[in-house]
């Protein structure tokens, strides 16, 4: 299925609640035709369990579109946000994250897992940098936000 605009959709969703709402209406006159003698009980609720079948039918076969396009335009959409998620975010978001985490362990008694021997937190997750940062507390003050 093609890619579909929001006016597009929109479109098909107005139609399948009015769909909806048509078939809602046969039910009732059947109903009303029912209770006025014209048909009998069998009937009634024999010519309701055809609409309401059609309808289901209907409604699978839409919805199942529907969701497939619904989960491309996820897709594509979430990209677009992940980008910039991805611009906006702070390299050393990372080491804040881990520095919260093991307060959180040792909040609920937990040790946290040992840094390998002779290493620091970044050497360990590959990102230490390869040049010193230019002013002498700015890696810790990072820790610290």
């Amino acid at each position: 299925m093609p890619e579909r605009d929001a006016s597009a959709k929109l479109g098909i969703y107005r139609t399948i609640y009015r769909l909806n709402l048509s078939f809602a209406n046969i039910v009732a006159h059947c109903r009303a035709l029912g209770e006025s003698g014209i048909l009998g009980p069998k009937d009634t609720k024999l010519y309701q369990s055809y609409a309401q079948e059609l309808q289901a039918e209907i409604n699978e076969e839409v919805v199942a579109t529907m969701d497939e396009v619904e989960l491309r335009d996820m897709h594509r959409f979430g990209k677009v946000r992940l980008a910039r998620e991805k611009e906006l975010r702070d390299p050393d978001d990372v080491f804040i994250q881990a520095e919260e985490r093991r307060r959180e362990l040792a909040r609920q008694g937990k040790k946290p897992p040992p840094l390998k021997s002779g290493k620091t937190l970044r050497t360990q997750l590959g990102t230490a940098s390869k040049t010193k940062p230019s002013s002498s507390h700015s890696g810790s003050q990072r820790l610290r936000r």
